[in-house]
């Protein structure tokens, strides 16, 4: 799935004589004229105050003077390909209060050409729709780095010889290769799926602060576009089964240069909520005390996962308080499995506590 988060983006506008100014730009994909306003009133600027006291004195309160500052910002919605440019200032009005104000600007003609090739681009990235890809073998030694490599991604689920768990989400959690390949799979697919007349090739990843893309006219003169206020969302899918379903939401990020081919950054950030291993979602694996006693459909695989990250591991005598039966084991000799552990998976660190039935 495919969706854009916003950073500050910076304008810098270069022509002769002039000083180069930053003008913080947001891609709002909803925004009417209104709401434009409304934004950019949210980003005025903070009031720069000092202590005005003499030297050698506790200040006051009144003390304290406060000057007015003033920013500009480009507000652009990409949908509607329209945008607004607005210089907003903030006006002291008593003690540490403000009054906002926002005026309207004319976009220059540089401003204008580089929007539109901004609006090009998002266009070319959302033309990807929702996708799904099976779950791929996730120990298997490929990276899918170019273009002439796309047509051997997609392919049925396979099982690497003596781990018969490779076929699982539970790979994706630890192993790096295995990150790594599922993230190439997907940003493999989203450039297949685009025209890639703008992007010559794509990379991935996984930490970046947000979506953005920073656009160049010529050296100097660019906008560094901030995507967090777009509400529009590709969604990227990797299942397994009905019960193992990895979501991610994409977020895309570059350097773009006007009149040459570009790499693409894709983020992909995991869905929580709606992805599941073993039928439960991620939210629930992510608990602090994950309690399993009562999951009869906990895999095998994942219980191999608890055991590799496993600091402490103490078994209690005693039936768990379940409907719990291990296939082919007696259900009179059951026990519940404590562990503690430390699991950094590709979404979080923590410290955790899994209960875990088993046979004794």
């Amino acid at each position: 799935m495919i969706n854009f988060k916003v950073i500050g983006a910076a304008l810098l506008l270069g022509a002769c004589n002039v000083q180069a100014a930053v003008v913080d730009t947001f891609s709002c994909d909803t925004c009417t004229e209104q709401q434009a306003i409304n934004l950019a009133r949210s980003k005025a600027p903070p009031l720069h105050c000092y202590w005005n006291n003499e030297p050698g004195t506790i200040p006051g309160v009144d003390d304290q003077v406060c000057d007015g500052s003033a920013k500009t910002f480009i507000i652009a919605n990409p949908v509607a390909r329209q945008s607004y440019k607005f210089r907003v200032q903030s006006i002291p009005n008593g003690h540490l209060e403000k009054i906002v104000r926002v005026n309207n600007l004319t976009l220059s003609n540089d401003e204008i050409t580089m929007l539109n090739k901004f609006y090009e681009l998002d266009s070319e990235f959302y033309s990807v729709s929702n996708f799904s890809i099976p779950g791929q073998d996730l120990n298997q030694n490929s990276g899918f780095t170019t273009r002439e490599s796309l047509e051997t991604l997609i392919g049925p689920m396979r099982l690497t010889d003596g781990d018969q768990c490779a076929g699982h989400p539970s790979k994706y959690l630890k192993s790096t290769r295995a990150q790594e390949q599922l993230y190439n799979q997907l940003a493999a697919k989203v450039y297949a799926d685009m025209n890639g007349q703008n992007w010559s090739d794509y990379t991935t990843e996984t930490r970046l602060a947000g979506g953005g893309i920073n656009l160049e006219l010529r050296r100097g003169l660019g906008l560094n576009i901030s995507l967090s206020h777009n509400k529009r969302q590709v969604h990227a899918n990797t299942v397994w089964d009905e019960n193992n379903r990895l979501v991610f939401d994409v977020t895309y990020k570059g350097q773009y240069t006007i009149g040459t081919q570009n790499k693409l950054l894709l983020d992909f950030k995991v869905a929580r909520g709606v992805s599941r291993i073993d039928g439960l979602s991620l939210e629930y694996w992510s608990l602090k005390k994950v309690d399993l006693t009562k999951e009869p459909n906990v895999s095998e695989c994942m219980k191999e996962y608890i055991d590799s990250i496993a600091e402490k591991s103490v078994t209690v005598p005693g039936r768990p308080p379940g409907d719990y039966d291990p296939p082919g084991g007696d259900p009179s000799r059951l026990c519940t499995k404590r562990v503690t552990a430390y699991s950094c998976t590709p979404w979080s660190c923590l410290r955790q506590e899994f209960l875990v039935p088993n046979q004794c």
